[in-house]
């Protein structure tokens, strides 16, 4: 209790600097300047030439206070965290390609069975056979055990909140997962302001071992599809309609069909360094499931439908040495494994500053609700709250001085089928090296 009641002071003294101070230097560059001037907190892949490949390294010593990711079975240990990062970026008149593969090790001290490497992969490419039909693909995989990883600063990428996908907020016990998530589509360039796309996607969550000591874990198959329509109004301001279809299966006794509408908006609100994304719209959905045997009958399929009101925001507020970015989303998805479908409800706040002599801070704040969506296999929620704060000082040839503490936290309430609850905290100190990006031959 008394851990929790310095860590509460020291994260809100934290937010109290970083809210104060941001909105300072916020409200004096209220005029702003154009993105492309603001070297001073750029992201790798903002500031990755059109061709060229991005190498780095990174090793930390870290404590971590929960290995097991579960409160039942809870053992610290100190390890040795390293990884790497490899990006390519091929860019062509008619099209462009982007590759990230991301390796990473976990080395314990005294546990030596729950040594881990992790991986993840991810894929983006367009190609423009006509000057007015340009084609999209995307695939993002990995195969790695859920742990807080470290990243750099500079490494974050600020991904637009998109419907659909997989439900990435809930935690699982230490269980080895894949996941795969695909999108191909086609965008139909219908004039200087208006255009019309149609596209797939596939997903992908899958357990290495979904028995645990707590029962079985559910693996999750999606298929789904789209089309959307959207119109730019103004320099500022681009308005959009898009249908989403989803087909969700967990395991062999659930499955779930999804129809989404939304209106999508996207602007800068007049202002070069403010971006602001938003969608809304109704949902409805209609869960099958088959109900567990009983001594006194078999089993039965069970039908359950349902209207909900769906969307999601985010708002970025960049300067030249502050960035804030609040993410708000509300929709249905699978249950992380844990159950079959929800409804997710998340709210995320992050803060950069460069702040003296170059030292690069970085807070993060989170909080999810997930809720189950039918009674067959339990009727509860999913709560987890997460945060953390970065530091990092630019040494010479490439380094980078890194020090992060993390922090989550989930429960589990109601009649589910997994009754665990974790509470984790990870310090890392160490460095990261990634030198200038290689340029490609054109």
């Amino acid at each position: 209790m008394k851990f929790c009641r310095i860590y509460r002071a020291t994260a809100a003294g934290f937010l109290s600097f970083f809210l104060f101070d941001a909105c300072t230097v916020l409200a004096q560059d209220s005029n702003g300047q154009d993105i492309g001037e603001q070297t001073g907190l750029q992201y790798s892949n903002e500031r990755l030439p059109q061709n060229a490949i991005l190498l780095g390294l990174y090793s930390f010593a870290a404590y971590d206070d929960n290995i097991l990711n579960s409160n039942q079975n809870r053992a610290g240990a100190s390890l040795l965290e390293s990884g790497g990062l490899f990006r390519l970026r091929v860019s062509r008149p008619r099209g462009n390609m982007f590759l990230d593969y991301r390796p990473t090790f976990e080395l314990y001290r005294h546990f030596r069975g729950y040594d881990l490497f992790n991986q993840a992969t991810e894929f983006t490419g367009t190609y423009k056979p006509t000057p007015h039909l340009i084609l999209n693909a995307k695939d993002s995989i990995s195969y790695e055990r859920w742990t807080l990883q470290q990243s750099s600063n500079g490494n974050t990428a600020y991904a637009p909140v998109v419907p659909s996908g997989l439900n990435g907020t809930v935690l699982v016990p230490l269980i080895r997962e894949l996941t795969n998530e695909a999108r191909l589509g086609a965008n139909l360039l219908l004039s200087r302001r208006s255009s019309f796309e149609v596209f797939g996607t596939y997903s992908l969550l899958e357990f290495e071992n979904r028995q645990t000591t707590l029962g079985n874990l559910v693996n999750t198959q999606g298929y789904g599809g789209g089309a959307g329509y959207r119109y730019r109004t103004s320099e500022a301001t681009t308005l959009g309609l898009r249908y989403v279809y989803q087909d969700l299966r967990f395991g062999q006794t659930s499955r779930a069909l999804i129809h989404s509408g939304y209106l999508t908006l996207n602007s800068n609100l007049g202002e070069p360094n403010v971006s602001l994304e938003l969608f809304v719209g109704p949902q409805f959905a209609s869960l099958r499931d088959t109900s567990p045997s009983t001594p006194t009958g078999p089993s039965t399929p069970v039908s359950t439908f349902r209207r909900d009101v769906g969307g999601g925001t985010t708002l970025t507020v960049r300067s030249g040495k502050t960035v804030v970015r609040i993410s708000l989303l509300r929709q249905l998805s699978d249950g992380g494994g844990l159950v079959a479908l929800v409804s997710n409800n998340s709210e995320d706040l992050e803060i950069r500053r460069r702040l003296w002599h170059g030292l690069d801070a970085v807070f993060t704040g989170g909080n999810v609700q997930s809720t189950s969506f039918s009674d067959v296999f339990g009727r509860g929620s999913i709560r987890g709250q997460n945060g953390g704060i970065t530091l990092e000082y630019p040494l010479q040839y490439g380094f980078l001085f890194h020090a992060g503490y993390a922090y989550v936290r989930q429960t589990i309430g109601g009649n589910l089928p997994f009754a665990f609850d974790v509470n984790r905290n990870r310090f890392a100190v160490g460095f990261f090296y990634q030198p200038r990006p290689h340029p490609l031959g054109r």
